[in-house]
């Protein structure tokens, strides 16, 4: 039996169209298309698929007619209308890029070749998504690249495209000290907060003055945390954070390195209160008041008791006290009787 003689067209991802033949000894008498524009031309075929000779513009209608030779000399024409792909458009042109990586262009459907205005260079692409420019080494970079594509190679170029992009910015960081919850301040932690998610801390670069016994933890993907576990800093200190800078140090996800900004963090402690200081200088005998604890009034030996002053009693060391000295005092406000002690007792020490 003699099997019948059948062709059919199918669609190519590459070519014009993909021939479908079934039948005893067939193969492909003539091959042509019909253009609007460029008239007859001839197809030229290779295995079953079709591939024009002529570059045709980009979704654009063109006549197809196709004969086949069969067993006996049958023969089968076929003529069919098949729409040329439609120049891919880029889907978004602002784009970000992430340092060590290539500003890439995404676009509405499958790209054959790219074309570059600047150079006309011409890149072979397969795809949705063509990267498009050279790899972007450092944070806060921008640029704007003007391309022309096109689906199929044997398809004229579409118009200009421009694609502007934008590199990550640099990594930041803020430092502050975490006083919610914690009564005493001199041992209240540290955070270290970035701008982006982590991807290497450097940590065991990190360098904090004035040095205090304690240990860093990470909170989350973007903070750090120390928390001192000693008695902590003095009042009024002013904390000087050192962080790592440059590709091996800190580094974040997107690639972006510490900002020259972020590489030194201050945090400000801080000052005691005007109370516990009262306290102290009356305590050594620079005032002229006492000062006596509350009984059971605990006193930390730390830094503790000038954030949280302790219960007591003043009193005046001598019996008859004129009424413009008393006007002076106050044990909770700086005076000019709290003035004249400090000085004093920063010229005897």
């Amino acid at each position: 039996m003699v099997a019948r003689l059948r062709l059919a067209f199918a669609p190519s991802s590459t070519a014009l169209a993909k021939l479908v033949v079934q039948g005893w000894g067939t193969h492909i008498a003539t091959a042509s298309l019909q253009d609007a524009g460029t008239g007859h031309q001839r197809v030229r075929v290779a295995g079953n698929l079709l591939w024009p000779t002529q570059l045709l513009p980009p979704h654009h209608p063109v006549r197809l007619e196709v004969t086949v030779s069969g067993f006996l000399d049958w023969r089968v024409r076929r003529v069919i209308t098949v729409t040329t792909p439609a120049s891919p458009q880029v889907v978004a042109d602002r784009v970000r890029v992430n340092v060590g990586k290539r500003p890439t262009a995404r676009f509405s459907s499958a790209v054959a070749q790219v074309r570059f205005a600047a150079t006309d260079h011409v890149k072979t692409a397969d795809g949705h998504h063509v990267a498009i420019g050279p790899v972007v080494e450092v944070p806060n970079q921008q640029g704007s690249i003007t391309v022309q594509v096109r689906a199929r190679a044997w398809e004229t170029w579409g118009s200009d495209q421009t694609l502007h992009w934008a590199s990550v910015p640099w990594l930041t960081a803020t430092a502050v000290q975490v006083t919610k919850g914690h009564a005493n301040l001199s041992t209240a932690p540290i955070d270290v907060t970035f701008s982006a998610p982590v991807r290497r801390s450097g940590l065991a670069q990190w360098s904090m003055a004035p040095t205090v016994a304690g240990h860093w933890h990470q909170v989350t993907d973007r903070t750090w945390q120390f928390q001192p576990t000693s008695h902590g800093w003095a009042p009024d200190t002013t904390l000087v954070l050192h962080l790592p800078e440059g590709k091996h140090g800190l580094v974040a996800r997107d690639g972006a390195q510490l900002a020259r900004a972020s590489q030194t963090l201050t945090v400000q402690l801080p000052e005691g209160t005007t109370l516990r200081l009262q306290q102290w200088l009356a305590e050594l005998g620079y005032l002229p008041v006492r000062w006596t604890s509350a009984a059971g009034a605990h006193t930390s030996p730390g830094w503790d008791s000038v954030y949280q002053p302790p219960t007591g009693q003043f009193t005046w060391r001598y019996p008859a006290v004129p009424t413009a000295l008393k006007s002076l005092w106050n044990p909770r406000y700086w005076t000019a009787m709290t003035q004249a002690a400090v000085i004093a007792f920063q010229h005897q020490q």
